[in-house]
């Protein structure tokens, strides 16, 4: 495996600029948006951090299956599939077939990830509701206005290609 902490500038570039994908679900993979996430050396190893809403499908996904993959698009690029993936749901569309996007196969027993793409294989090993109680409340009131929390999952890396 090459070194994890090599790509954190292209995951940091792409989070602030538009963000990235997550994929999650075995059996019909489905992508969403993020904007937020962190690459760290933890529990004696690497490990990528992300976080997703509970009203998401992909959070349903990743209490199934622990497995998921963070696809990292080039500068510019995956724009409208970037667009489409942070509003639409995956329970009501097959993502990758309505947008053209080819999964790749993975390479150590996780999820796919997206052709084109920089992808870090993940598996779960540890998840924590992240409650808004205690936050500042402007952040609150910014980012939870509908109280909809985030858990947050611990994602040992796996794989990168």
């Amino acid at each position: 495996m090459q070194n994890e902490f090599s790509y954190a500038k292209e995951l940091l570039d792409a989070l602030a600029s538009g963000g990235a994908f997550l994929v999650a679900g075995a059996e019909r993979p489905n992508a969403m948006t993020i904007g937020w996430g962190a690459l760290q050396r933890i529990w004696n190893g690497p490990m990528m951090q992300v976080l997703v809403r509970q009203s998401r499908y992909t959070h349903d996904l990743l209490d199934k299956d622990p497995r998921f993959t963070v696809a990292i698009p080039k500068p510019g690029e995956f724009r409208k599939e970037i667009g489409v993936c942070g509003v639409k749901s995956g329970r009501d569309m097959d993502k990758f077939q309505e947008l053209g996007m080819i999964a790749t196969t993975p390479h150590n027993g996780g999820i796919p990830g997206i052709d084109g793409c920089l992808n870090i294989e993940c598996r779960s090993i540890h998840n924590i509701h992240v409650p808004v109680k205690g936050l500042p409340e402007a952040l609150i009131t910014k980012i939870y206005p509908d109280g909809d929390e985030h858990t947050l999952y611990f994602g040992e890396i796996l794989a990168i290609y």
